[in-house]
């Protein structure tokens, strides 16, 4: 092999001996991770690679290949010749369309292509597990979707939501034959199905036990009728806007197990989207009969969810071995909280009632108000609460942050974790959000906090040396 400017190529014809050596290295490889060849596609010119494939006489080229994270990124070819039917765990990672040729007659036949490309590869990828695509079939007909799907039926996880490719009802009907299936990420819709009530979808579907589906909440309504989803235990639903969402939610919940243990529910929407007339985290109110939720997690765009000590109440009785609570306002860096949030004996109550609670974020955090005073906090913290995090502080400008920190420090002993503070690393970001306090409030508590758990580390460390 000779090397040409940045390329590399064949000087002299392979000897046999030295194809022999290369092969008894191959068998040894059983796992390809993401960008372990980049350097390889991006030196290697293309003949190389298609010599060593019109060697194999139709063999594979690491024939004990166990898993294999590719990358179509850079080139086709090479991730083409490594793929072996003896691949358990699969992931396909193409560019996006944006990342494409601008050739708009390229750009048009792509989805197409690679729709083609799935349905040609999977027939020798029988063996199969885990199966995983990254982007790329944005646009690519539905009906490749379950042709390829269809060799794979010893599939235990197929995650084709990051794909962009959109399942209809064929596809489901295909996925419900893959009755190995315990773990399943996808996109639907149902434009263009009849609108009568659906097929009844057995077989994969009774036995999956994580779900992630994203499309219209009527859609997923409608999908959940026709399935029975008994022995489901995490499920994550994403939906692009709150009208009708929770009838829809109460619709799916009537589906659901009562052992549900992983909750989990995006909203994307979008700037225009009208005011919802109840605040957005009485969504969630469907959930309240799954009793042994350990996960909660509520995503949501443009709305801020509207969590008071109320509601805060109603979950935390509802779900009294909940480890992860987490509330997520996707632009809550933007958008002033509306009125009635979360306060500080909110919070108390709240964790009281979930002794288990390992994670809790919420955007907003208010304490306005008089903090509890330090004899009426319970005697011993929740030490296993070691994630806790407010995006803004309501009346954090005028608050005593220090005295917040230290009633935060006895309720949750762990949760400062902190092993340094930098002016590079965090000071500087303080400074940047002048012109928003809530924000600077937060980061300041924080700090605050990661100060007195590093001092109480100090300490044990100094007694365990003495």
């Amino acid at each position: 092999m000779v090397h040409n400017g940045d390329l590399q190529n064949f000087l002299d014809e392979i000897t046999p001996s030295q194809w022999l050596r290369f092969q008894s290295y191959a068998k040894r490889v059983r796992a390809l991770e993401k960008n372990a060849l980049r350097s390889s596609v991006e030196s290697v010119d293309k003949m190389v690679w298609a010599t060593l494939g019109s060697r194999l006489n139709g063999q594979p080229l690491l024939p004990n290949l166990r898993t294999y994270v590719s990358d179509f990124a850079e080139d086709y070819l090479a991730p083409l010749v490594l793929l072996s039917p003896s691949l358990l765990d699969l992931e396909l990672w193409f560019p996006f369309a944006d990342m494409v040729d601008d050739d708009p007659v390229f750009a048009q036949s792509l989805p197409l292509a690679r729709g083609m490309l799935l349905q040609s590869l999977t027939p020798h990828l029988r063996k199969l597990f885990r199966f995983y695509i990254h982007g790329g079939l944005e646009g690519t007909p539905a009906r490749f979707l379950s042709s390829f799907l269809t060799p794979l039926d010893r599939l235990q996880s197929l995650d084709l939501l990051h794909s962009k490719a959109i399942a209809d009802f064929a596809t489901l009907q295909a996925i419900s034959k893959l009755t190995g299936l315990r773990d399943l990420g996808i996109r639907l819709s149902l434009a263009g199905t009849n609108p009568t009530r659906l097929p009844q979808l057995g077989g994969a579907y009774s036995e999956l036990r994580r779900l992630h589906v994203r499309g219209d909440i009527h859609d997923l309504r409608r999908v959940f009728q026709a399935c029975d989803c008994a022995r489901l235990d995490d499920l994550i639903l994403t939906v692009h806007r709150l009208e009708g969402l929770q009838e829809g939610l109460a619709s799916i919940c009537d589906r659901l197990p009562r052992s549900l243990r992983k909750a989990g529910v995006t909203v994307l929407g979008h700037d225009h989207a009208p005011e919802p007339s109840i605040p957005a985290i009485h969504m969630l109110q469907p959930f309240l009969v799954f009793h042994d939720l350990c996960t909660v997690i509520m995503a949501i765009d443009y709305h801020d969810p509207g969590m008071d000590d109320c509601v805060a109440r109603a979950f935390a009785s509802a779900w009294p071995q909940l480890t992860h609570f987490e509330l997520v306002y996707l632009d809550g860096y933007n958008l002033d909280p509306a009125p009635g949030q979360l306060t500080v004996t909110g919070l108390i109550e709240f964790v009281q009632r979930c002794p288990e609670l390992c994670v809790f974020r919420v955007p907003f955090l208010d304490i306005r108000g008089p903090l509890p005073s330090l004899h009426s906090l319970p005697s011993e913290g929740l030490k296993s609460l070691h994630s806790l995090n407010f995006v803004k502080l309501i009346g954090g400008r005028e608050a005593n942050l220090l005295e917040l920190a230290v009633v935060l420090d006895i309720l949750f002993p762990s949760a400062g974790r902190l092993h340094s503070v930098t002016v590079e690393k965090d000071i500087k970001g303080i400074v940047v959000l002048v012109g928003n306090e809530t924000h600077q409030a937060a980061r300041v508590t924080m700090m605050l906090l990661g100060a007195m758990w590093a001092r109480r580390q100090g300490e044990e460390k100094q007694l365990v040396g003495e």
